[in-house]
């Protein structure tokens, strides 16, 4: 499983030589550290990750004291790294912006801020661990997703502020507050996103994704439309409008979507549920079952494909 730290809140001034930013998650179940990989840019001065033990004791990942940007990669352990539930990782780097750092791009110094060029500045640390079950993987799988946007809402209110004319990361900004159930927050991104660029598709399925949370789905309908409209093949559009005249017991308008949708992404084992149901609801069984069988195959733990299956098999729908 891979865990991400990140700060995106870097805004380092000229003559600064000792920037300090950093960033923690605290583990929800007993893992195993395999690897880790640290990111900086020419800044990078010291570079340190550690996890500090349910016993307060501090247990170190990695620590680089003189940063080379040309010389970095990732790592393994020769042996695993055994970290406890409740573990507090951390990622704790700091940067120099002098003219003394011989590795500066920037002569004379100037103020440096968080950014994906080389001559802007990061900080990241990856982990790759392993926990202990697969009911910790689900456990773990569940709260760092938490965690994971809420730092994507960090990143790219971030990348927004260092460029507010971008329609795309106001659409992601949007799409992640939207996860964590902000929706008036939400809708100010994806609306803005829209105001920059009307012909974008994703924003528009984002606020019929609003509308369906808000039973509003009339709305939904024509916000799919519009997405469809900008981008034919938008698997999440297409699946909502099938859905939506599924719903409506519309099945011709159903099974159009759906085989579009199907098209769009033939290895998605909801879609192609949902074409297999909809061929077998419209007396079209034989046709149907190839779509189940593949929803299957893809997904073998799909109980809804598996029981159609079988009643379809045993001649009844």
């Amino acid at each position: 499983y891979k865990i991400v730290l990140r700060s995106t809140e870097i805004d380092i001034p000229a003559g600064d030589g000792d920037y300090a930013v950093g960033a923690s998650y605290r583990l929800p179940v007993d893992v195993h550290v395999l690897g880790i990989i640290p990111h900086a840019h020419y800044l990078g001065k010291r570079l340190q990750g550690y996890a500090t033990l349910p016993d307060g004791k501090r247990q170190w990942l990695i620590k680089i004291d003189d940063w080379d940007f040309n010389w970095q990669g990732d790592y393994r352990y020769r042996e695993p790294v055994f970290l406890p539930k409740g573990s507090l990782i951390s990622q704790h780097f700091t940067y120099d912006n002098t003219a003394e750092n011989p590795r500066n791009p920037h002569s004379p110094p100037q103020r440096v801020t968080y950014g994906l060029q080389t001559t802007d500045e990061m900080g990241e640390l990856w982990l790759q661990v392993l926990p202990s079950s697969a009911q910790d993987y689900a456990i773990l799988n569940r709260d760092y997703g938490r965690f994971s946007i809420e730092e994507n809402i960090n990143f790219y209110q971030a990348r927004i502020a260092a460029d507010p004319l971008s329609a795309s990361d106001h659409t992601k900004l949007g799409k992640s507050q939207l996860a964590l159930g902000r929706q008036e927050q939400a809708l100010a991104s994806i609306n803005r996103s829209i105001e920059l660029d009307p012909n974008n598709g994703e924003p528009y399925y984002l606020l019929g994704m609003v509308s369906v949370q808000n039973k509003d789905m009339e709305s939904a309908r024509e916000q799919f439309e519009i997405c469809v409209k900008n981008q034919p093949m938008h698997l999440g559009a297409l699946n909502g409008l099938g859905m939506i005249a599924l719903r409506k017991q519309d099945l011709p308008v159903a099974l159009k979507y759906f085989s579009m949708a199907e098209r769009a992404d033939p290895e998605n084992d909801a879609v192609l549920y949902n074409l297999g149901l909809v061929l077998v609801r419209l007396g079209r069984s034989q046709e149907g079952v190839p779509f189940l069988e593949r929803a299957l195959a893809i997904n073998p733990e799909k109980k809804s494909a598996a029981e159609l299956l079988q009643r379809v098999r045993a001649g009844s729908r």
